[in-house]
């Protein structure tokens, strides 16, 4: 699981911010009108084979989703900015957004509309690419404010302050740089209930998503023990690395959750889970 839950909001925080509602009401609505052994057939395709099933899931999304003239998706994504040569070119790119929800893994549009020679409207995308710090703190709330009402303070924001959240089972450590001119601020977030996220959110309102640890990976079916050691290797090589790394930038800011953690413990101790300290 990538990110606070298993949610189309955060995993189309991408580039191109406009087409996010589009692309997540679409993943959300198809995923119901498949059985779950073809999700999961599909889900465990490699990213690289993606061309390969456009024969099949491709071709559904294109005579259920895109050549029905009532569609109310294309005229979403035409509202938001979309341009498109042909069906078959939207259709690849709707399979590799759908791959890419159901594997909780961040997709990044622009990438993929250069893929399959897709455009934005010029005026929709330099509107999108105009930097404001007021973007970072819309990106942080629309997050988290669902999952646990936690939001960016907004000292913090004016302030290019480093804090940590610990509420409602989150420890969010922030962080403010910036790079090539563009102000941004780095989260890590972390709760027993999913996995550890690591992103950069932009003035621009990009998201960047940054190396976090991985907890134990599906295996493809029918691995063999060689391909589940090779996978089992890379893992540990992949967190060593995530450790060193949150060694080094979070070191402080861990500390001061550590602490908060154990007040916390100590009021509950003391006052009772009902109770307010």
């Amino acid at each position: 699981m990538f990110g606070p839950l298993r949610s189309s909001e955060f995993i189309f925080l991408m580039r191109a911010d406009y087409l996010r509602r589009p692309l997540a009401d679409f993943t959300e609505e198809i995923e119901a009108e498949f059985n779950s052994s073809d999700l999961e057939e599909f889900q465990r395709t490699p990213a690289s084979e993606l061309t390969r099933v456009h024969s099949s899931v491709g071709r559904y999304i294109r005579d259920r989703w895109i050549q029905r003239e009532d569609s109310p998706l294309l005229t979403d994504l035409h509202e938001a900015g979309l341009r498109w040569p042909d069906a078959d070119a939207l259709s690849r790119f709707l399979t590799a957004a759908f791959w890419y929800y159901l594997n909780s893994a961040p997709f990044d549009a622009r990438e993929h509309l250069r893929s399959y020679g897709l455009h934005l409207d010029p005026e929709v995308e330099a509107e999108a690419n105009r930097a404001d710090p007021l973007k970072i703190k819309a990106r942080f709330d629309a997050v988290y404010a669902p999952v646990g009402g936690m939001i960016l303070p907004e000292d913090a924001l004016s302030e290019r302050r480093a804090g940590e959240i610990v509420e409602q089972g989150w420890t969010i450590l922030y962080q403010f740089g910036s790079a090539d001119g563009v102000e941004f601020m780095d989260v890590y977030d972390m709760h027993r209930m999913t996995s550890d996220s690591h992103w950069r959110i932009f003035a621009t309102g990009a998201v960047e998503h940054l190396p976090a640890f991985r907890e134990a990976m599906p295996y493809p079916r029918g691995a063999s023990e060689e391909e589940v050691r090779r996978l089992e290797q890379e893992q540990e090589e992949h967190n060593a690395s995530v450790r060193e790394l949150i060694e080094r930038k979070w070191s402080k800011q861990m500390h001061r959750a550590l602490k908060a953690c154990e007040q916390k413990l100590r009021e509950l101790a003391e006052h009772g889970p009902g109770d307010e300290p």
